[in-house]
């Protein structure tokens, strides 16, 4: 089985997938609204909500995935019906290369809150915390390379 993170936000998930895009590299693959009521006419969406994604997915060089959609603002008619908690997530990224780390950490600061700096704690593991400028809180690992599943 395979799992990966699904970010929700309200209309906000093209310009967030496309920073973590920048931040991480990989490939980027996403599907709007528009293009959902093009292959399926019978489809109800609003028109304010056609260019919100129904899926963006980044695919990173290592193997991991983070998924993103909108669930639309409280009265635009979007599939789905149902607006999710927002936010809901915490994203947990663990690392043995502590350059890397540091790279992605900085990147995905901007605009947003550190609430822990990355610091070294303790036997060559570093630890911090931060919440993007989406709302997406990130816990930051640098551990030993082999020490932990992750």
């Amino acid at each position: 089985m395979f799992i990966a993170p699904h970010l929700t936000f309200t209309t906000q998930a093209r310009e967030a997938i496309e920073f973590y895009h920048r931040v991480f590299g990989g490939q980027l693959q996403i599907g709007t609204f528009a293009e959902w009521k093009a292959q399926d006419p019978t489809v109800e969406i609003d028109d304010a909500a056609l260019d919100l994604l129904v899926y963006g997915t980044l695919k990173m060089d290592n193997g991991c995935v983070i998924e993103a959609s909108d669930a639309g603002e409280p009265n635009q008619n979007v599939p789905g019906g149902e607006k999710p908690a927002l936010g809901a997530i915490d994203v947990a990224t663990t690392n043995d290369k502590l350059d890397e780390l540091r790279a992605a950490f900085s990147a995905l600061a901007e605009g947003g809150t550190v609430t822990a700096p990355l610091e070294e704690f303790g036997a060559g593991e570093h630890y911090g915390a931060l919440v993007d400028r989406f709302g997406v809180t990130w816990n930051f690992a640098g551990t030993p390379a082999g020490k932990y599943l992750l």
